[in-house]
C-alpha cells in the first residue's frame, strides 16, 4: 500500500507510471463500489437500531475505513509519480477526483450511517459544486506550470517546456514569462491574437497572457 519507490525497485517489470496509474483506477473502482454498497445496506438493513442495522453500521465504517486507506494508497502513489514526472492536467485533476473521493467517504460517515442517508445526496452535489469552483479558483493551468518550473529551478527536474507551450491554456503563460530568465528558450504563442478583436471574444486569460 506504502511501499512506494522501494516496491518498483523489489518489482521487475513495474514502472512508476503502471503503479501510479493502477492506483488510482483502483481506487474510482473501489469507491464507487462502496459508496453504493453503504447506502443499499442502509436502505435494506432499517429500522434504525434493530441488530441487523447496528451490525451493518460496524461493518460499513469499516469498510469505509478501509477504502480510506486505499485512497491513501493513491494519493502516495500520484505524489511519487508528479515527483518523477511532473505535473500535468491529467494527473491534476486525478488528484482533485481523489480529494472528492475522500469527501465523500467522510460524508457518508456523517450521513448514512447515524441514519441520514437521504443527506447524503445533496450533500455530495453540493461537494461538487465545490470542487468545480475551487478548480476555477486555483486556476489548474497555471499551477500546472508553477509546480513544473519550481521542480526544474529549485529540484534541478527534467522540464517539458513544449507540454506547458502547447497543451496548456492561456494562464499557464504568466507563470511562464514570469520564469523565463531561468528556463530555456520559450517560443510562446500570441495570446492575444484572435480573428474577432472585440468584447465578443474577449477572454480573461488571453488578456492576461498578451500583456
Amino acid at each position: 500500500l506504502f511501499g512506494g519507490a522501494d516496491v518498483i525497485e523489489r518489482t521487475g517489470g513495474l514502472t512508476r507510471a503502471e503503479y501510479a496509474r493502477e492506483g488510482f483506477f483502483q481506487l474510482v473502482a473501489v469507491a464507487g463500489f462502496v459508496l453504493a454498497l453503504v447506502l443499499i445496506l442502509d436502505w435494506w438493513t432499517r429500522p434504525a437500531g434493530s441488530p441487523a442495522a447496528r451490525a451493518a453500521g460496524w461493518l460499513q465504517a469499516s469498510l469505509l475505513g478501509l477504502t480510506g486507506i486505499v485512497l491513501i494508497s493513491a494519493l502516495v502513489r500520484m505524489r511519487l509519480y508528479v515527483a518523477e514526472f511532473g505535473l500535468t492536467q491529467l494527473r491534476f485533476y486525478a488528484l482533485a477526483l481523489m480529494i472528492w473521493i475522500g469527501g465523500l467517504l467522510v460524508w457518508s460517515l456523517v450521513t448514512v450511517l447515524p441514519g441520514r442517508r437521504a443527506m447524503f445526496g445533496s450533500g455530495a452535489f453540493l461537494s461538487l459544486l465545490v470542487l468545480v469552483a475551487t478548480l476555477n479558483v486555483v486556476n489548474p493551468d497555471a499551477t500546472i506550470a508553477r509546480v513544473n518550473v519550481d521542480r526544474y529551478v529549485n529540484g534541478g527536474a527534467t522540464i517539458d517546456l513544449d507540454y506547458l507551450v502547447h497543451n496548456l491554456s492561456a494562464d499557464a503563460t504568466p507563470v511562464l514569462q514570469a520564469n523565463a530568465a531561468v528556463l530555456p528558450p520559450l517560443d510562446l504563442p500570441d495570446a492575444g491574437s484572435s480573428p474577432v478583436q472585440d468584447w465578443r471574444n474577449y477572454n480573461l486569460s488571453r488578456s492576461r497572457a498578451a500583456r
